[in-house]
This record gives structure tokens, C-alpha cells and sequence, in this order.
């Protein structure tokens, strides 16, 4: 039985370290060979499996400056937790239109959104293969975000979102996005009724609102009313108008008194009377027009022929009026 070469020995060699050697009966047989080896051959073969072991046991160098694997680095961690606020926000309360540039300097108009089956999607997203509409994701929310605010140029269109969230920063907490569940029909109609329900009671409380208001300026207005008539009663009008005609009887008097005297002429008097009716009726008494009721209450006659200012009580024994006497109160008619 003649022995291998070197040369088939280092090729076999070389299969046998690339398969790993994968099995100790290809071992035992390898190292049954190198016993029969000289020793030239066996330094090739030593050398070549020395270079072949210092490729295997290398490991790739770290670049400097690189961070490990899935570690964000600081400068990034809160525009990154920026983006997660917009899209956070967005998915919930909607967002407007917003322009995407791409590397190439192309810019995409994308549209605002609307809300559909209790979400926010794109608006006309909702065709017939995409019944659901389609919702903002994290690399378009990238470009919202900058539209919104951008800390950098310190520019942007909803400064008081990054105040909001500048608030609510925390370094290193990640604002996780819940991916959006799709609800059931049945889920989506309790949904629909439970909003209808909330916009009736709201309506009805509007409602009930302005019943109150109503209500609130009627008794008002009836307030001023009563306060007006009750600051009539107590006018110094009145007051000032039985001033007046106590001067014009004193003035009278004195004019009698000063005017030479006459020989009075014998007038016959004639009784008046009315109706027990409660109403008023004319009644000339001493040359001025007055209406007077079955109670003797005396007003001064107005030129329709309506109820003057309040006079007095006429009274018969003494043939005058007692204008000391107090209005009287007549209920009002309902």
C-alpha cells in the first residue's frame, strides 16, 4: 500500500479543516497519515494548519466611536422621542397636511387626516381595498414632526405641542406608539352609539341651558317691573303735587282776602251721586273736572276723559277733598 503525497495530504487537509472535521474516524485517519509523514511535509502541513487557526480565531475589530448594536446615542434620543410624541398625538387627535422630501430633494404632498371607525386616517384613504383607511406611520410622522417644530431652525407651526412635550420629557424613556387595534363591527356600532348617545346629552344640556337663561331674564324683567312700581308709590312726585296745591289754596285764600267783598249770590246746590259699580264717573266739583266713585275717591279728570293723578277722599259733611288720605291699592286684573 503506497502512502499519499504532500500535495494530497495538504489538499486533504485543507477539506478536512474546512468541513470542521466533523467526525473522530476522519480524525484518527489524518492523524494515522501524518505518522507517516517526513518531517518537511509535516512542517507544511504544520504551517498551513497554524494559518488556518488564526483565521478562525480572529474577531472583527470595533470601529471607534461606534455605539453597540440597538444603542441609541444621546444627541438623538430626544428628537427620536419627538417623532414618537407626533405620531402618538397624530394618531389620536389627527393631523394636517404635510410635505415628505425626499433624498432626492423631491418633495410629496400628503394630506391631512379624518376620523373613520373611531381612528384617524388619511383622507379619501378609505376605498374599496383599503376599507379601514390608511394611518400615519413613524417615517412620515419624521416629516410631520419637523413641519410641527424643529428644534434646530427653531421654526414650525405648533410651538405649543413641543412646549407640551419638552414638559413631559423624560431622557431615556421611550414613548411607546399602541399599534391600532381593528374593532369588530359590533365594537364599532357600541362606539358609534356610545358618541351619538354623548352628542344628544350634550345637545339636551344646551338646551337646558338656554330654558334657564330664558327663564333667569323673564324673572329679572318682572323684578325691574315690581321695583319700578314700587318706587312709583313712594315718588316725591306725588309729594310735590300736594305742595303744589296747597300753595294754590293759600294763594287763593289770599286772593279772596285781598278782593273787595261782594254780595254773595245764592247758588242751590245740587247732590251728586253714582253708582255703587266701583267705577269711576265725572264729577265737577268747584270748577275743575274730576271723577269720583260711590267711595267718594277723587282723580283728576284727564282731557280723554281717562283717570288723572290721585286726589284725595271727598267728604261730604265738610264739602271738600281730603287730600291727606293714601291712594287706595286695587288688585290688578289677571
Amino acid at each position: 500500500m503506497s502512502l499519499p503525497t504532500a500535495s494530497a495530504i495538504e489538499s486533504k487537509t485543507e477539506s478536512k479543516i474546512d468541513s470542521k472535521i466533523e467526525s473522530k474516524t476522519d480524525m484518527d485517519a489524518l492523524l494515522v497519515t501524518l505518522k507517516g509523514l517526513e518531517a518537511g511535509d509535516l512542517f507544511k502541513i504544520m504551517k498551513q494548519a497554524l494559518t488556518e487557526a488564526e483565521k478562525r480565531n480572529k474577531t472583527p475589530k470595533e470601529k471607534k466611536g461606534s455605539m453597540p448594536k440597538g444603542v441609541v446615542p444621546t444627541q438623538l434620543k430626544k428628537p427620536r422621542a419627538w417623532i414618537e410624541f407626533t405620531l402618538k398625538h397624530a394618531q389620536e387627535h389627527g393631523w394636517e397636511p404635510f410635505t415628505i422630501v425626499k433624498k432626492s430633494k423631491e418633495s410629496t404632498e400628503m394630506p391631512g387626516s379624518f376620523e373613520h371607525n373611531g381612528g384617524h386616517v388619511y383622507k379619501e384613504s378609505v376605498t374599496e381595498k383599503t376599507p379601514e383607511g390608511k394611518q400615519l406611520i413613524y417615517t412620515y410622522a419624521m416629516s410631520l414632526s419637523k413641519q410641527r417644530w424643529s428644534p434646530k431652525s427653531n421654526s414650525g407651526t405648533h410651538e405649543d405641542l413641543y412646549k407640551e412635550f419638552e414638559q413631559n420629557y423624560v431622557e431615556d424613556v421611550v414613548i411607546h406608539v399602541e399599534p391600532k387595534v381593528k374593532m369588530t363591527l359590533e365594537q364599532k356600532q357600541e362606539q358609534a352609539a356610545l358618541k351619538k348617545a354623548d352628542k344628544e346629552r350634550e345637545k339636551e344640556e344646551k338646551k337646558a341651558e338656554k330654558v334657564r337663561e330664558k327663564e333667569a331674564k323673564k324673572a329679572e324683567k318682572e323684578a325691574e317691573k315690581q321695583r319700578e312700581k314700587d318706587a312709583k308709590k313712594a315718588s316725591p312726585v306725588k309729594k310735590a303735587k300736594t305742595e303744589k296745591k296747597v300753595e294754590k289754596k293759600v294763594e287763593s285764600v289770599i286772593g279772596v282776602v285781598n278782593k273787595p267783598l261782594l254780595k254773595k249770590k245764592k247758588v242751590e246746590k245740587v247732590e251728586w251721586s253714582c253708582p255703587a259699580d266701583g267705577q269711576l264717573h265725572p264729577w265737577p266739583f268747584k270748577g275743575t273736572n274730576y271723577l269720583r266713585n260711590s267711595d267718594n275717591d277723587v282723580y283728576l279728570r284727564g282731557e280723554d276723559g281717562g283717570m288723572g293723578d290721585w286726589q284725595g277722599v271727598y267728604l261730604p259733611a265738610e264739602d271738600r277733598i281730603d287730600d291727606s288720605q293714601p291712594e287706595p291699592e286695587y288688585e290688578d286684573e289677571e
